[in-house]
């Protein structure tokens, strides 16, 4: 397949780090509040529960099962969300990613990916959008995303960049 004449061309190999902010800026800001909310909540039910032995001294039945019901409650949602950080998850689960040289040739049709052992094609009208942020650039296509980090290309090139694909594709909505 064909895409036209050659607009642009960039080589560049991403890290584990170009990956793993893409999946963090990708991260729903709902997933966040809610392990915020989580551990507001059972940092308040562990304050409670070591405030109620002072408050409650004749109460030694209720304050039992009190502390059995609700002391385990309270602790896994202090602990897990604050253990549960999707960076750690992220890090060790794509950890062992191989990320090869990867040549990108930007095209009037579309864009050319290859790898040494890969290579992909897609049209400016198989982009479902795009998103720029402080440190890259990611077209979005599906389930599938093209990074191109700020850091690994000249400056000049990466504006050039913005600009095309801003002329062919629209933002993706956050």
């Amino acid at each position: 397949m064909e895409l036209g004449k050659l607009q642009l061309e960039v080589e560049f190999r991403l890290d584990l780090e170009d990956f793993l902010e893409t999946i963090r800026t990708r991260e729903s800001r709902s997933r966040k509040l809610t392990r915020l909310i989580l551990m507001t909540i059972g940092t308040t039910l562990v304050a409670v529960l070591l405030a109620t032995p002072f408050l409650m001294r004749d109460v030694p039945g209720f304050l039992a099962a009190f502390l059995l019901g609700v002391l385990p409650l309270a602790v896994l949602m202090v602990i897990l969300p604050w253990y549960y950080k999707p960076d750690r998850f992220y890090r060790s689960y794509y950890g062992t990613f191989v990320f090869n040289n990867c040549r990108t040739e930007v095209a009037e049709e579309g864009i050319r990916v290859s790898t040494d052992s890969t290579e992909s094609m897609l049209l400016w009208k198989g982009l479902s959008g795009y998103a720029e942020t402080k440190t890259q650039l990611v077209l979005t296509a599906g389930m599938v995303q093209y990074i191109f980090p700020k850091r690994l290309i000249e400056q000049s090139v990466f504006a050039e960049l913005v600009a095309l694909v801003k002329t062919k594709t629209r933002p993706t909505n956050k």
